[in-house]
């Protein structure tokens, strides 16, 4: 199959529109643009939440070392005190971990990598292997994926035993097969996350 427009394109474009467009959002804006993404979140998957969740968890040392910094640090770029200016750098990041993990969302790691692929397209004019680039891409996605359910799937009363099993996994990994690169059609709500992406910086440029 090679479709011109693609889920994992279509995704990907919003996710470039959220990304980008946080960044020139303010306070109250993110804090919206953050419910926003919770509320389509829970209406697609209702794991995506907790994942969100937890990945912001992963990240608690990073947010504190960022809040700790425009805390202390002196940074003030927009003459907000201290301590707003660091809740709202810590909230732009937890709100894009949120963006990753909504617009990735049930993308196998081919087919997402093939979607780089097609969206990085122009880049291959000037010289750059994005084919290359995309494959090691899907491996390493896949890789981390393996690892991720191997992770999960510990015992807790395993012990060492459990520890032991997932080093095996490691080293006996293969990647998964490239049946998972085919590229998919995109459905209403991959179309209808686009358009809330686009609506939603637009809109909220005013608030």
């Amino acid at each position: 199959m090679n479709l011109a427009t693609s889920r994992a394109l279509l995704r990907l474009f919003a996710l470039l529109i959220l990304a980008g467009g946080s960044f020139t959002l303010g306070p109250a804006a993110i804090a919206v643009l953050g419910s926003l993404l919770l509320v389509w979140a829970a209406l697609r998957n209702r794991a995506l939440p907790l994942l969100w969740w937890q990945r912001v968890l992963r990240l608690k040392w990073f947010f504190l070392a960022i809040f700790v910094l425009y805390l202390f640090g002196g940074l003030q770029l927009d003459g907000r005190p201290d301590w707003e200016q660091a809740a709202y750098r810590v909230g732009v990041l937890a709100v894009l971990v949120g963006i990753v993990a909504i617009s990735l969302d049930g993308l196998p790691a081919q087919e997402l990598a093939r979607g780089l692929s097609r969206l990085l397209a122009p880049l291959a004019r000037l010289g750059l292997s994005v084919d290359s680039f995309s494959r090691r891409l899907a491996l390493t996605l896949d890789a981390v994926a393996h690892m991720q359910a191997e992770v999960r799937s510990l015992d807790r009363q395993g012990g060492l035993a459990a520890v032991a099993r997932v080093f095996e996994s490691a080293e006996s990994y293969q990647p998964a097969a490239a049946a998972g690169a085919e590229l998919k059609a995109p459905v209403v709500a991959d179309w209808l996350y686009l358009g809330l992406a686009a609506g939603a910086i637009l809109a909220l440029q005013w608030l």
